[in-house]
């Protein structure tokens, strides 16, 4: 019998293939779960913690959404929030998806690591937000913030757990790419990196406006000078976990401030809704974060998941994006080669 992680690679890669061959095909190999749109920062490039919708999934019901997606084919889940952390049962959570057998992931700002620390030994991936270094990151999360990510490095480090590191690109931090790679060799990590996500075209309480952010977004020479730059340490062998395929085409994109485009990438074909999904803390399923605020919403909870998977549909004027963790994930799903052997190595 395969141990569970070679058994999660040979399905990702036999129900990757059938999504390639058979474009009626349709298995949620990943998901996204926010469980809370409760954060105790306040991040200059987020409004989640002004979100006045209240959190509807619990305990029980992530337990029983996780078991119905085990059996529609999951095999990863990534965990976000808002803070995931903040959810009352989070540890209970992070239990059950590893006893189940996914992969788990969980994109956090560290907070309370030390608190949750059993549940964090039980992930395959932590992804923290780091945005450089401890002045750097204030400036943009707040001082909470910087302690409680530089604690968590701290602690992971000390016990041996595996974590990578998340950055946006913003005027604040754009040069100090080589400081956040340096800290990734330092502390055994990978740093990944991502453009300022922000949109005039969806529910402004779920993703900020580029009118609100203005401050913040870098000047696309300097945004492709920051992927050059990162391609080049990339080949250079420095410890970052984004893929080439994945930087080449944020350099190739057309424009930073529309990171959607209806137009199809050369390198892949979005499955967003056949291949994968996002579940929203309010219990909500959507064939991605872009389509939050303008999609139908699909109650999670009152349907089913099987039923709510089957009645969800892709976004019908978005074939491709530059959004760091659906970019990646589609280039893998494609079956793209030199990121797969990316995330091999990676993992």
């Amino acid at each position: 019998m395969l141990p569970a992680r070679f058994s999660n690679y040979f399905h990702f890669f036999y129900h990757s293939l059938r999504l390639k061959v058979d474009s009626s095909y349709r298995v949620p190999l990943a998901m996204h779960i926010g469980l809370t749109a409760k954060c105790p920062h306040r991040c200059l490039y987020c409004n989640y913690a002004d979100i006045e919708r209240s959190d509807r999934l619990t305990g029980d019901n992530v337990e029983k959404i996780l078991e119905d997606a085990y059996r529609l084919g999951t095999r990863r889940v990534n965990f976000t929030g808002g803070e995931p952390t903040t959810h009352p049962d989070f540890d209970r959570i992070i239990r059950f998806a590893h006893d189940r057998g996914f992969i788990v992931t969980v994109s956090t700002s560290g907070f309370q690591a030390q608190e949750h620390l059993e549940a964090f030994r039980l992930c395959n991936t932590i992804l923290l937000s780091l945005e450089g270094p401890p002045g750097v990151h204030a400036k943009l999360c707040g001082d909470l913030s910087a302690r409680e990510v530089s604690r968590a490095i701290e602690i992971f480090f000390r016990d041996g757990i595996r974590f990578w590191t998340t950055s946006l690109l913003t005027k604040l931090n754009i040069d100090q790419i080589d400081w956040i790679v340096e800290h990734a060799r330092q502390h055994k990590s990978l740093a990944n990196f991502s453009l300022l996500e922000a949109t005039d075209e969806m529910g402004p309480d779920f993703h900020p406006s580029y009118g609100g952010i203005e401050g913040l977004l870098p000047e696309d020479a300097a945004c492709r000078a920051a992927l050059r730059r990162l391609i080049e340490l990339k080949k250079a062998g420095a410890p970052i976990g984004s893929s080439l395929p994945y930087l080449e085409e944020l350099l190739r994109w057309p424009d930073y401030r529309r990171l959607w485009n209806p137009a199809p990438s050369r390198l892949y074909q979005c499955l967003a809704a056949r291949a994968a999904c996002e579940i929203s803390f309010d219990g909500n399923i959507y064939a991605c974060g872009w389509t939050i605020g303008k999609a139908e919403s699909l109650s999670v909870l009152d349907l089913g998941l099987p039923e709510a998977f089957r009645r969800l549909r892709p976004p019908t004027n978005c074939h491709s994006c530059a959004s760091n963790c659906w970019l990646e994930s589609n280039l893998i799903f494609n079956l793209h080669p030199r990121t797969i052997w990316n995330w091999v190595k990676a993992l």
